[in-house]
């Protein structure tokens, strides 16, 4: 869904503005995984420590690939943030212009509550292809170990996928983990088709837990 740009603009301040007490100094450590786990650390900077998404920036993903902010939405406690998958070496300005302008790029957003990431969802194109591009495939592979912390099954992915040509969702697995604090819950990865509505559709890769 096209959004204006000004509107969108806005919504990336917070990612570097915001200034929000509780988050204590310390040493930017990254967490095995993404789901269950914190997402805002403090950093220094020039100004001083301020809180950032530490667990997603400096992952090993956002090393393999540009992650751009695009979109926050609460604070460092509870909310949502996304970010655009660039290719590393693209012209991330040219590529945030056409996103406002409403041309696709694969989208990660993740949604957390008291800092702790409870569910990750990556946009991986706007209908499904058949077959499945080598690109899509790694980028959800990926995907996967970044918020699992290992990897999921390459012919599940490819097998759930195809059935998105006849059906709206696949789950393409299940488990338990241990969120902060060693409480164990469920987890469910699956893909899907969705539609906004107003004629725009998507095929999302989403990874949460299961209430």
């Amino acid at each position: 869904m096209t959004t204006s740009p000004p509107v969108r603009r806005m919504a990336v301040l917070p990612l570097g503005i915001l200034l929000v007490a509780g988050l204590a100094q310390a040493a930017l450590t990254l967490p095995p995984r993404l789901l269950g786990q914190k997402l805002y650390q403090s950093q220094m900077t020039v100004e001083g420590p301020i809180p950032a998404p530490v667990a997603f920036e400096k992952s090993t993903f956002c090393r393999s690939y540009q992650c751009v902010g695009t979109n926050a939405i609460g604070d460092v406690k509870t909310g949502s943030l996304s970010w655009m998958v660039l290719s590393v070496g693209a012209d991330s300005v040219m590529a945030l212009k056409k996103h406002y302008q409403g041309e696709f790029y694969p989208e990660i957003t993740l949604q957390y509550e008291n800092n702790v990431v409870l569910f990750a969802d990556l946009v991986v194109s706007v209908d499904p292809e058949a077959p499945l591009s080598t690109a899509r495939f790694n980028q959800i592979g990926n995907f996967s170990r970044l918020v699992l912390g290992a990897p999921v099954s390459g012919q599940k992915i490819s097998a759930c996928y195809v059935k998105l040509l006849t059906q709206v969702r696949c789950t393409v697995g299940t488990g338990v983990i241990k969120v902060v604090g060693s409480v164990t819950r469920k987890f469910t990865a699956e893909l899907r088709t969705s539609d906004d509505g107003e004629g725009y559709t998507s095929v999302n890769y989403g990874i949460g837990f299961i209430d």
